[in-house]
């Protein structure tokens, strides 16, 4: 099994991590140095320290979230909030809290919350929390009838409390009144229970002597331990979804059992077959988004789609049989059924999703049958050629040509981007922008732009003011990618020093929330800050052959709400969820293994490849008789090409001056794909509404009952 760590490089305030728990869309971890909270399927993190969010320590144990409400249990009290995480109010002995140190788990329903710690199981009525009440928590311990006063663990189904002690595991089933302590005698594996999961009538107790598992409601119990597969018979926490049960091991990677527990297969660094996993002392575990997420000594480590196979994706390719003007195909653009292909000899058009094409060459206007990028805005086609920028406002029919007589920085043009009326076109001597259909031009580059990476603009985007500019090394200049948020008037250089895989960027993708960069070292991907300069710079953080990828030279990068694709020197690497990348050549189908750039529409991907163009049609068996590209894409997904008007925006000035001036709208554009976690929600494991156990410390002398 593959992982992914993720430590402090992806924003985590310390790398020995105790606990992580899922909420809906966002992934909280319990580390040694603060809280951190994930947006972002738990790539990358925002901590949350105690110096700003109320804390009276970092040493967080265990956390839970429910909606706004997040609880963290702490090595010093009960933290709790209801703002998200941003601000904590804490609770300890003298809210009524069994013990000021060492909680360790904590949970809350509709009407109580729960926190298991060194002194005892404390409940209190949310009410009384919301109301103030001086001391809100009432604790009980071993004189009420738990196993012991150390609760390191508790599990909560209506009336029913099961708390994982040092001296067993305690059971009441009207709500902590009564208790049944359960202890070796009744066939646990040790005493010290450190975490409790009930699934139905079956009871999973988490041992410092193995995994016992009761089909009884928890009267008597069966014992496995690395006899059975575990990895080690010390298990910190134990997550069961239905017959699926993994546990985390004190030091023995995670395990897995299929089978509700009767055997194990152990994924550790030890045994080799947990590539990535940061560290084989596991503490918590969990299940999301289609992958095992393990809190361990040293990050965060996220599985790669175990619950995910590799999509069945085939290619048919199209080549000048059906009518592309060359087979070396450099970019595509879709809309359903409508296909545009740039390439190397002529603008190439299809109305039925790529089954035949029509092509458009210098006979009709275009300023050379060299086409290296396609844009489309309704009827108006924007081609980039190697002798300028073409553009046909009547599908195709009739071309006008711009070129550096009229104003381009270059007749070369690399990529074409267009967003409110403004047209960005990247060439080989820097970025030019029109705000009146190409009549006029301004350019930036290094010759009069501060901080712009590279004249050799290899592709642009825009959004709003917003403007992004992707460069490679032209000999004199750095390359990276040129960020500006004030229209394009002053830009930013990002490279490998912020986290860049390369600075060679090829291709940029933009979604509501994140940044993709095609590099020659892989997937860039960038967090869209929220407000410039302050929240600047974003985090980096890129994916390689390391990762998945079939190749680090990528050319390319575009998504979908179905599929995250790069192009590559190598065929294409797809992604359902951004944690796995599976790669696709020749032998499913491409045209060829070099592939210049990828779009995806829904389910449907184009790769423009030298050979030819591809397009693979998952829903669909026989390619030649169905209708492509069918699929509806929700609100927020791939850009919808056909805005309700081309005619420039009025508030833009018709001439750009040499200093680009600050225009357009500030609300988001429509090049807006659904963000990751939206993609995966389809793919969602949904975590039951149950309590999680903490992830506790290792212990080699296990210490006295209190």
């Amino acid at each position: 099994m593959s992982f992914i760590n993720r430590d402090e490089s992806e924003g985590l305030p310390n790398p020995q991590t105790r606990d992580v728990f899922v909420d809906g869309d966002k992934v909280y971890v319990a580390t040694d140095g603060g809280l951190a909270i994930s947006d972002f399927l738990g790539l990358f993190y925002v901590p949350s320290y105690a110096s700003s969010n109320g804390l009276t320590t970092d040493s967080i144990w265990s956390v839970y979230a429910d909606g706004p409400d997040v609880y963290v249990a702490t090595g010093e009290n009960l933290g709790i909030s209801t703002d998200g995480g941003q601000t904590f109010s804490t609770y300890g002995q003298g809210e009524g809290l069994g013990n000021n140190s060492d909680v360790y788990d904590v949970y809350a329903d509709n009407q109580k919350v729960y926190a298991a710690s060194a002194g005892g199981l404390s409940i209190a009525w949310k009410s009384d929390i919301d109301a103030g009440t001086p001391m809100p928590f009432t604790t009980l311990n071993s004189t009420d009838g738990l196993g012991a006063n150390r609760v390191r663990g508790l599990f909560v189904t209506g009336s029913t409390i099961y708390a994982a002690t040092q001296g067993g595991l305690s059971i009441s089933t009207d709500g902590g009144a009564n208790w049944v302590n359960r202890t070796t005698v009744d066939g646990l594996g040790n005493n010290y229970v450190y975490d409790v999961v009930v699934e139905g009538a079956t009871v999973y107790a988490a041992t410092v002597g193995g995994l016992s598992i009761s089909t009884d409601g928890g009267a008597n119990f069966t014992n496995r331990t690395t006899a059975d597969g575990l990895g080690d018979n010390f298990i910190h926490e134990v997550n069961v979804d239905g017959s699926t049960v993994i546990t985390a091991n004190d030091d023995g990677g995670i395990s897995v059992s299929s089978n509700g527990g009767t055997s194990f297969t152990t994924y550790s660094t030890t045994l080799g077959t947990a590539v990535g996993l940061g560290s084989d002392d596991v503490w918590g575990v969990t299940v999301a988004f289609g992958s095992i997420y393990a809190a361990t000594m040293d990050g965060v480590s996220i599985s790669g789609p175990g619950m995910l196979s590799r999509p069945n994706l085939e290619f048919v390719n199209r080549t000048t049989s059906e009518g592309l003007g060359s087979s070396q195909v450099y970019d595509v653009f879709a809309d359903g059924l409508d296909v545009y292909v740039a390439t190397t000899g002529g603008v190439s058009i299809s109305h039925d999703g790529g089954d035949s094409f029509v092509n458009r060459t210098t006979a009709d206007g275009l300023g050379d049958n060299f086409v290296s990028a396609i844009y489309v805005v309704g009827s108006t086609i924007y081609a980039g050629t190697s002798g300028g920028l073409s553009i046909s406002t009547d599908g195709g029919g009739t071309w006008q040509n711009f070129d550096s007589t009229d104003g381009l920085a270059d007749d070369y043009v690399n990529d074409v981007f267009v967003e409110g009326g403004k047209i960005y076109v990247a060439t080989d001597n820097g970025l030019s922008i029109s705000t009146n259909g190409g009549s006029t031009w301004a350019t930036r580059n290094t010759s009069n732009t501060s901080n712009f990476g590279s004249d050799s603009v290899k592709g642009v985007s825009a959004e709003g003011q917003f403007v992004f500019a992707a460069t490679v090394s032209d000999g004199t200049s750095t390359g990276g990618f040129s960020f500006s948020y004030d229209g394009g008037s002053a830009f930013t250089n990002f490279t490998t020093i912020d986290g860049l895989g390369s600075n060679a960027v090829t291709g940029i993708f933009l979604s509501s929330m994140f940044w993709l960069f095609s590099t020659d070292g892989g997937l860039s991907l960038g967090v869209k800050p929220s407000t410039y300069p302050d929240d600047f710079p974003p985090w980096f953080q890129y994916a390689n052959s390391e990762d998945g990828l079939g190749c680090d030279t990528l050319h390319g990068v575009h998504a979908s709400n179905d599929y995250y694709v790069v192009a590559s020197t190598c065929g294409v690497s797809v992604s359902e969820n951004m944690l796995q990348f599976y790669d696709y050549d020749t032998t499913d189908g491409l045209g060829s293994d070099q592939v210049y750039n990828v779009f995806v529409d829904g389910t449907t991907i184009y790769a423009a490849t030298s050979a030819g163009l591809s397009i693979n049609r998952p829903l669909q068996s026989n390619p030649s008789t169905s209708t492509p590209g069918s699929t509806t894409i929700p609100t927020g997904g791939v850009p919808n090409p056909t805005p309700t008007t081309n005619a420039p925006d009025p508030s833009i000035p018709s001439n750009l001056p040499p200093t680009l001036p600050v225009t357009g709208s500030d609300s988001p554009g429509p090049y807006y794909w659904l963000i990751l976690i939206g993609s995966v929600l389809v793919l969602v494991s949904r975590l039951r509404s149950r309590t999680r156990g903490v992830s506790g410390d290792r212990i080699d002398a296990l210490p006295s009952e209190n």
